[in-house]
């Protein structure tokens, strides 16, 4: 028998080997980090072991466990093998004694086994998948530095098109980064924009029967032959890539899997094209598709006829034809191309799963489960009822396991749902007995009740947050187990608890009234709020309380004709927005409380800038910031967005002013909108494998040509990414360290070129682009939980906006990936005291940007735990995952981003 290390990524010393004729017992032990630079790092092992075949087991100890750099890591840790280095499993028989770890191993199937720390991600698989994703159109590869061993670092330069590279050859930054903007609309489309108003209707009517005035119209057209004309654009340059693409492959044999690979890429992408244009197309002749995602129950259930959706029977059909067996079933996500296609396919009022075989159906059942989910998270209202967040968080503070706890939440739990809309309570009746017919499968689909509870808690069961309440937010995200006993009890109990529903219908109300002899209606319904008709000259968008539209109404006096249209959050107090335009005047109002009571001022200046300053020198403002719409070509407003907080109270009372100014030209300023940028880098430390995995998930999807999420973020951002920040530590089987005992996540505060110079090449590629998003990715030896870093919480220069982005970003994480979490973690940092040698620290600190550092365990996730632990798919859907919440966030990073650029030419 022989141990043998000589390979990428190999670390471990062997001590003792001692054979018998029916096993035998290996003494190992850990080799510390680039011994040569005196590092304190040491965990990190993996190595293989050859001639095993025919032993009835093998005993392996590392007898220095325990004096590694983090022993309270091999508690609870189960070791990783592998028999041909693609399928990796936990050895469970793996123990830690406070001095040594030891596993044995009986089940051999060869002659040599594999083992490691975590598992190991070869720089040869890396390039293999380089030399993949670099066939994309979307993708470019591109020269960073070089390490301390020489080795080339490389940056993937993603977008649509890619960017260009941050550095030169010679380490300069890149001259085409400087002054990059969107063009203008060309004169063809303002053409083809003239002809088309010339011939359509003056106004459109959109889905909710709101009627855009005339300007808003000619907007909708413009946008929409500016898209038609730039897919046609790159549908044009697809086909000839495919032609040229399809004749190489034909010359040159020997590279012919790497060109049918991109011939199949780019019939993707001309498909998806021609798809879209058609899309388009509809749209601007004024067809529509339904929308039932994104709509509330009432309306859906108006239009539809049906009291619960299409969607919502259809899925739990097809899933029931399934017989429920799938493993994982609700907690595996789908592919996103067949999800995306099934919803499709529902907004067009078509049913396919109608007509689908119950194996068409099995095969595709987690993609049947993912768009059911999608169906609720993307209620406006969630199924349980914002407005009831607060009694069913009651419901879930009493211990269900204790009978008579169970029952005071049975009680609390059947009067929430009195209160609930009657079409909530139908499709409640229809779900939950589903949902405990999935449970009773548990022991082959391995989902229980509460493993489902914890699944749909988030799709369910949410409040709605201002979010710049950040405290508000963070108490939220630590409810999330008082959400899981709450859809648990409801499973669990749904026949007793609809057992006596009796619903009342609830009626709309209509009032009149009247202001300066303008007829004024205002519609109050229970489900869809206030909505207030006049005519069409002037719009005004708000989201406020019902008593503060009636109350503002009273007051505000306008001169002219104008739309108005509310709808209401019914919670007093909450945020609102107010916009006004009107042909040949801008009408600014200054919205404040005094004494509990409404004051609306009418107030006049010259310019924008004297507003501004104006709110600046209000006691009452003690945060202003900035806010501009985004249009994809150029903005032509601007919108000054100021947060009021009361005077001696901790309670957020926001009151929001937006001024839209289109009017004389010399008041007009033209702001030009960059693509967002954003950086992800991994394996800063080398040991930390998982991160390598993670990339690959999120570089898969975000290549995906087939993805519609990766497709829109694409168009709004670029993305740099470095993934293997650390080559030489990689090779060198180090778990924290560079080749020369640097750990590199301390090194950002001013990084040697001569000692981190991968720290080095990248700050400098960041200077050169820019950053607005960054994202770190590590992995944690002690605590078994997927969580984010709150380092960046505790720099020096923290803003409102940064904290907020930051725990939305961690909230819709957290929603889309059950594995992700935000109770556990890293204790927050002292305010202004982060370690700023950290890179997450540094990069938001410089940039004023979001920066997170990502968090993997080594063992397993706690709160959703496994037979494998924390394995490489849950490492890749992560990945996957991250880009939905980097989604979630674009609007504020844009907002951020201009705010950056143009505050100080501004004001």
């Amino acid at each position: 028998m022989h141990i043998s290390k000589n390979f990428d990524g190999g670390a471990i010393q062997v001590q003792n080997i001692k054979e018998s004729d029916d096993g035998a017992v290996v003494d190992l032990a850990l080799t510390p980090d680039a011994p040569d630079h005196g590092s304190p790092f040491m965990q990190w092992f993996y190595f293989r072991a050859v001639g095993i075949q025919g032993l009835e087991s093998v005993f392996y100890t590392i007898e220095n466990a325990g004096k590694s750099t983090y022993p309270v890591g091999w508690v609870g840790y189960k070791v990783y093998a592998s028999w041909n280095r693609q399928k990796w499993f936990r050895i469970q028989s793996t123990e830690y004694d406070g001095d040594s770890l030891t596993w044995s191993h009986s089940d051999i199937q060869g002659g040599s086994c594999y083992y490691a720390y975590y598992p190991p991600y070869s720089q040869e698989r890396l390039l293999d998948k380089i030399s993949t994703w670099q066939l994309s159109p979307r993708c470019d590869v591109n020269f960073l530095g070089l390490s301390g061993d020489g080795a080339a670092m490389d940056v993937l330069c993603i977008g649509m098109p890619p960017p260009p590279a941050p550095l030169l050859r010679d380490g300069a930054p890149n001259p085409k980064l400087a002054g990059s903007t969107h063009r203008d609309v060309d004169t063809e489309v303002e053409r083809k924009m003239s002809d088309y108003m010339s011939k359509e209707p003056a106004r459109r009517v959109t889905q909710s029967g709101l009627v855009i005035p005339d300007t808003e119209n000619k907007t909708i057209a413009k946008k929409l032959l500016t898209d038609i004309d730039r897919e046609k654009h790159i549908l044009e340059g697809a086909k000839k890539m495919l032609i040229l693409q399809t004749e190489a492959a034909t010359k040159d044999k020997k590279q012919n899997r790497a060109k049918a690979i991109k011939i199949q890429q780019l019939s993707n992408e001309i498909a998806r094209s021609e798809a879209k244009i058609n899309a388009l197309e509809l749209e601007l002749r004024g067809l529509t598709l339904n929308h039932w995602f994104g709509q509330s129950l009432a309306v859906v259930s108006e239009a539809s006829g049906n009291e619960v959706p299409m969607v919502v029977k259809s899925c739990i059909q097809a899933l029931r034809s399934t017989e429920l067996t799938e493993e994982g079933i609700f907690r595996v996500p789908g592919e996103s191309g067949e999800i995306q296609k099934l919803i499709y396919q529902f907004e067009c009022a078509m049913d396919p799963l109608k007509s689908a075989t119950n194996k068409q159906n099995r095969d595709n059942v987690h993609c049947i489960a993912s768009c059911l989910k999608q169906y609720f998270r993307d209620l406006p209202e969630p199924l349980l009822a914002t407005e009831l967040y607060d009694d069913w968080m009651k419901v879930g503070s009493n211990d269900i396991s204790d009978p008579q706890s169970r029952k005071t939440a049975i009680n609390l739990c059947q009067s929430a749902l009195q209160k609930l809309p009657h079409i909530n309570r139908q499709v409640l009746s229809l779900l939950l007995p589903f949902l405990l017919e999935v449970s009773s499968k548990s022991q082959v689909n391995k989902m229980s009740v509460e493993n489902l509870a914890t699944v749909f808690g988030p799709n369910l069961l949410r409040k709605k947050q201002d979010e710049s309440d950040v405290a508000a937010m963070a108490a939220m995200l630590k409810n999330t187990g008082t959400t899981t006993k709450v859809i648990q009890l409801l499973i669990e109990e749904h026949e007793a608890l609809f057992a006596c529903d009796d619903d009342a219908e609830q009626s709309e109300v209509t009032y009149n009234a009247s202001i300066e002899d303008k007829s004024l209606y205002v519609n109050i319904d229970p489900d869809a709020g206030v909505s207030i008709d006049w005519d069409d000259n002037m719009y005004l968008s708000q989201t406020i309380s019902r008593e503060f539209a009636e109350e503002f109404l009273a007051k505000i006096k306008l001169d002219g004709t104008f739309l108005v249209r509310i709808s209401s959050t019914g919670n007093p107090g909450s945020k609102y927005t107010l916009t006004f335009w009107a042909d040949g005047n801008v009408q600014n109002y200054r919205i404040a409380s005094s004494n509990g009571k409404l004051v609306v001022k009418q107030v006049e200046y010259d310019n924008l800038k004297d507003l501004i300053k104006n709110f600046q020198e209000t006691p009452l403002f003690k945060d202003v910031y900035l806010r501009y719409p985004i249009n994809t070509q150029n903005i032509t407003t601007i919108e000054a967005i100021c947060h009021l907080f009361e005077p001696d109270s901790q309670e957020l009372r926001d009151r929001v002013i937006q001024i839209l100014e289109q009017t004389r030209e010399n008041n007009a300023v033209q702001i030009q909108h960059e693509k967002l940028t954003c950086w992800v880098i991994a394996r800063q430390h080398p040991g930390e494998t998982q991160a390598s995995w993670y990339v690959e998930g999120f570089l898969d999807r975000l290549l995906d040509l087939d993805d519609p999420l990766s497709e829109s973020l694409l168009h709004i951002a670029n993305f740099y990414v470095v993934p293997n920040m650390n080559p030489d530590g990689s090779k060198r089987g180090y778990q924290r360290t560079n080749a020369f005992g640097r750990n590199l996540n301390r090194e950002w505060s001013n990084p040697d070129k001569a000692t981190a110079p991968e720290v080095f090449h990248c700050r400098n590629a960041m200077e050169a682009t820019g950053v607005d998003f960054s994202l770190d990715i590590h992995s944690e030896e002690d605590l078994p939980y997927v969580f984010c870093s709150k380092t960046p919480l505790g720099i020096p220069g923290l803003t409102s906006e940064q904290e907020r982005l930051y725990h939305l970003y961690c909230a819709k994480l957290a929603e889309v990936n059950p594995d992700f979490q935000t109770q556990h973690g890293y204790p927050m940092p002292e305010k202004g005291k982060a370690n700023m040698s950290v890179c997450c620290a540094w990069v938001a600190q410089r940039f004023k940007c979001v920066a997170l550092t990502q968090e993997q365990p080594y063992k397993d996730n706690a709160l959703l735990p496994n037979t494998n632990g924390w394995s490489i798919g849950r490492c890749q859907n992560l990945g996957r995952s991250a880009l939905d919440a980097i989604m979630a966030i674009t609007p504020g990073l844009q907002a951020n981003q201009i705010d950056k650029n143009f505050l100080e030419t501004l004001v």
